[in-house]
């Protein structure tokens, strides 16, 4: 396995103001993590995985803010991953193709670890390829290609393009850890604390 079981918190801040939280609990078989932003009214989005060698097998996701909510299953089902996203009295049926290696990306920090975890097991210093990205707010997955890269400078630090026009930074320790993570909008998770 890739990732240190354990528990992580990061804490998330947007020109130098906390906005919210997240942690992660990781065992060799699950991840269950959550994510609470504060900006703008609470939004929370909840992430529980299951993981086979090291890969992530299923999801049951829920995102709320206010009064709304919606929950999400999903499987990985030989080269795509299915499921059905449910929002008030509606439900609909989603999947995306998995890439090569069946990396997913469910949204929070844990899960960019675990697929630079992968890249470091690999020993690919630079990597494109299809990942299945699942929306924290809609649920909704979709799948595209993602380039990431050691920086030259820094064999601790990742650089990566998510989606097109995306920049994230990820900056891990010595025992692999993401301590710090700076995505596309300027948000900054740093992680304050494991156990």
């Amino acid at each position: 396995m890739t990732l240190a079981a354990g528990q992580y918190r990061y804490e998330l801040r947007r020109g130098g103001e906390i906005i919210g939280r997240e942690s992660a609990i990781v065992t060799a078989d699950k991840i269950r993590g959550e994510r609470i932003v504060s900006a703008g009214g609470e939004a929370r989005f909840e992430v529980d995985a299951e993981l086979a060698d090291g890969a992530v097998i299923s999801l049951k996701l829920w995102y709320s803010r206010g009064p709304f909510t919606r929950n999400a299953t999903y499987r990985a089902d030989g080269e795509m991953l299915r499921g059905q996203v449910s929002a008030m009295a509606g439900a609909a049926a989603t999947e995306s193709k998995l890439g090569r290696f069946r990396e997913i990306d469910a949204g929070l920090t844990i899960f960019k670890a675990l697929l630079v975890g992968h890249l470091a097991e690999r020993g690919s210093g630079r990597w494109t390829g299809r990942v299945a990205m699942i929306d924290p707010s809609t649920l909704m997955v979709r799948s595209n290609k993602q380039t990431w890269f050691q920086s030259g400078q820094n064999a601790s630090e990742w650089l990566g393009e998510p989606s097109l026009s995306e920049r994230e930074r990820i900056e891990l320790d010595a025992e692999g850890r993401v301590t710090r993570r700076i995505d596309s909008t300027g948000t900054e998770f740093k992680l304050i604390g494991t156990s």
